[in-house]
């Protein structure tokens, strides 16, 4: 995927980015900060997603992003002069079909798998991580990067359309299958 390095050496940064094509982007850096992300939203005008705060905790903001302009914005949490270092990725979607993964695929920690799962019509759906290594962590999400459920094996009733899976290693690296019921 395409990687943007960032710098932040005052109390507060900004970063402009505009995306051609609808895209998974994913946010990180080396410490916490507050950060939030602005954008265009048919429903309302702009998205507004900010990350938790936990103290001594990395900011990971994954987002699923229509085309349009975005607004990246970060404050430090403390007075340190120090250069916080911000990481901007967007991460190729891939279709995930019915059935098991025929080819395992491999995941380290610092990696974020991105799959699209369409639903024809409204139904329950199946999704499941098949591994050796414990902690892999799954997340579904609709096109407007809400989380719909999460976990290693997720059963719920979806409406049709399409969705987001995310797969995340916190910081193993593991060989996995996905099985879509």
């Amino acid at each position: 995927g395409n990687t943007q390095s960032l710098e932040m050496t005052d109390k507060s940064g900004y970063h402009a980015f505009t995306l051609a094509q609808p895209r998974f982007v994913l946010f990180r850096s080396d410490t916490s900060v507050l950060a939030a992300i602005t954008g265009p939203n048919p429903n309302n005008g702009h998205i507004y997603k900010m990350s938790r705060l936990k103290k001594g905790k990395k900011l990971f903001i994954g987002l699923y992003l229509k085309p349009g302009n975005y607004h990246f914005i970060a404050k430090k949490l403390d007075d340190s002069t120090r250069t916080i270092q911000f990481r901007m990725k967007q991460i190729e979607v891939t279709k995930l079909e019915p059935g098991i993964m025929k080819i395992p695929r491999m995941i380290d920690g610092s990696s974020l798998h991105v799959y699209r799962v369409q639903v024809k019509k409204k139904a329950d759906i199946g999704l499941g991580i098949r591994s050796e290594q414990s902690g892999l962590k799954g997340s579904l999400y609709d096109l407007e990067s809400n989380r719909v459920a999460s976990g290693d094996y997720i059963y719920t009733k979806l409406e049709p359309g399409n969705y987001i899976f995310t797969v995340h290693s916190p910081g193993k690296t593991a060989s996995y299958q996905i099985i879509l019921l």
